[in-house]
């Protein structure tokens, strides 16, 4: 969504979908933005169900860094209620959920990460 300049803005776990073939969705795109022709964007009221840090405030606040810290909030639940601990993925949500929007990676980034431990554990078993 990023790549087409589209900002979910309410990534949680209401709004993740997954069916018994892997396969996954987002849902509900009612707070969802596009956001084409500006280079850097920025939102003011956030409202989502994961707030970050820059947006208790008020602040304005860069969308698509706030979708990168609620899909690390996410993942986070997701291992909590699954009853799973990867030190692995430990190593990518953390930089997600940075208290500096700045200091957090890009969603490309995110999924470079995530891809790289995959095919580590492929390898390994």
């Amino acid at each position: 969504m990023h790549e087409h300049h589209i900002a979910h803005l309410d990534i949680s776990l209401r709004n993740f979908l997954t069916d018994h073939q892997r396969h996954y969705a987002h849902i509900d795109f009612e707070l969802s933005r596009r956001f084409d022709g500006i280079a850097r964007p920025l939102i003011f009221g956030y409202r989502g169900t994961e707030i970050p840090p820059e947006c208790e405030g008020g602040e304005s606040a860069d969308p698509y860094k706030v979708d990168v810290w609620a899909l690390g909030v996410l993942m986070l639940r997701a291992c909590k209620l699954a009853g799973y601990h990867v030190p692995e993925l430990m190593w990518v949500i953390k930089p997600m959920l940075n208290e500096a929007a700045c200091d957090r990676p890009s969603i490309r980034s995110v999924l470079v990460a995530f891809d790289c431990i995959l095919f580590m554990m492929q390898v390994a078993s």
